[in-house]
């Protein structure tokens, strides 16, 4: 147990036992698997936190974003898709989702982190990215069949 920690609970201050992931987790895990992986994060932050109706809500929008991406994707010609740079889409991603978290859960994990919470460390957003990427080509498979 840390010093600050052990000082705090001398003083009578709770400190929360959840871990959270913060704003720069959230950041890369969008980066490296979209946004189901940041929304998930986002999602998993509001389950710690006893809100898990708004954690929901950001599931199903994460989602919405994904199918719409990859349906953009699909229905832009060629030539254009071919002049994106391939690091555009996740950069954009991942500022966008930086911003939402932010408005979102921002004041959240700052009041976490003064009471002395802990956060999940980056590797574990990468873990999860990994799964999101499978959920993500699965949730694909029915798009490109139908389409």
């Amino acid at each position: 147990m840390s010093e600050f920690m052990a000082m705090q609970e001398e003083q009578g201050v709770a400190v929360p036992e959840e871990k959270l992931f913060n704003l720069s987790a959230i950041m890369l895990a969008t980066f490296l698997g979209g946004p189901i992986a940041g929304g998930y994060l986002i999602y998993s932050n509001y389950v710690m936190l006893g809100a898990p109706e708004r954690g929901k809500q950001v599931i199903f929008y994460a989602v919405l974003i994904m199918y719409g991406l990859i349906g953009s994707m699909l229905f832009l010609p060629d030539a254009t898709v071919d002049k994106l740079p391939n690091f555009l889409i996740p950069w954009v991603s991942a500022a966008v989702a930086y911003f939402i978290a932010k408005n979102l859960q921002g004041e959240l994990l700052t009041e976490h982190a003064e009471a002395g919470g802990q956060f999940y460390t980056r590797w574990r957003a990468v873990w999860v990215s990994l799964v999101c990427v499978l959920v993500t080509i699965l949730l694909l498979v029915p798009l490109v069949l139908f389409l």
